[in-house]
């Protein structure tokens, strides 16, 4: 399939899913990069994403600092944090703003763990995943042990549902910016570290982000 049909097929999809919804939308937003121009991360990638995430927002939802420590060193995690979850990791006392900044990234890494296959999907992102069922998979086990259980979707399925958190986002935003309600109960935050996560896993492959990168526009 040439880009333009798979890019014109992908829009409608996620149009038709956004009317189901009734989510307002723009015909002009423009496209996301098709398969053949994306960066697909590979199953160890996305599995290490994944436990830095559950680290930092466990950290940033009030776990204690030596403990999130220890987690880092058994997970072997330490050079895979990005340059700001490492700051805060390290940081004893971080601001309570830190602190809740970094909390909401269990949203990144429960997109993340769909993306991985370990759910069959991705609820409307109206309302939180349930953090302490994100961090418990966590408790036990190594990180060979849990990125052996990683098996990644098809990169069209995950472009699929980035383009669609795409045109959720802007929905969003244009209702912020107005003061108006959001459209469909979106939780704005959830929408954000959900974009965030899939436009991380569907990176242009001449330009892959690092994660503190990884831009949301829309």
């Amino acid at each position: 399939m040439n880009p333009e049909a798979e890019a014109d097929i992908r829009k409608a999809g996620s149009i038709a899913r956004l009317k189901a919804h009734d989510v307002p939308y723009i015909d002009y937003l423009p496209r996301i990069e098709t398969v053949e121009e994306t960066e697909r991360r590979t199953p160890e990638a996305v599995g290490t994403r994944i436990i830095c995430l559950a680290l930092v927002s466990m950290k940033g939802a009030g776990a204690d600092h030596d403990f999130v420590l220890e987690g880092v060193q058994h997970y072997g995690v330490e050079k895979e944090l990005s340059p700001k979850e490492s700051t805060f990791i390290l940081d004893r006392e971080p601001s309570e703003n830190a602190r809740l900044q970094f909390s909401w990234r269990a949203e990144a890494g429960h997109a993340l763990l769909w993306a991985a296959g370990r759910y069959d999907e991705l609820l409307f992102p109206s309302t939180s995943c349930d953090w302490n069922a994100f961090w418990s998979i966590f408790h036990t086990g190594d990180r060979a042990s849990f990125l052996n259980g990683v098996l990644l979707r098809s990169q069209s399925e995950i472009l699929d549902e980035s383009d669609f958190t795409y045109r959720l986002h802007w929905a969003a935003r244009e209702a912020s910016m107005k003061g108006q309600a959001m459209p469909a109960g979106l939780n704005m935050d959830v929408v954000v570290e959900r974009h965030h996560a899939l436009n991380w896993l569907a990176a242009p492959a001449d330009e892959p982000y690092l994660w503190d990168e990884t831009p949301t526009d829309t």
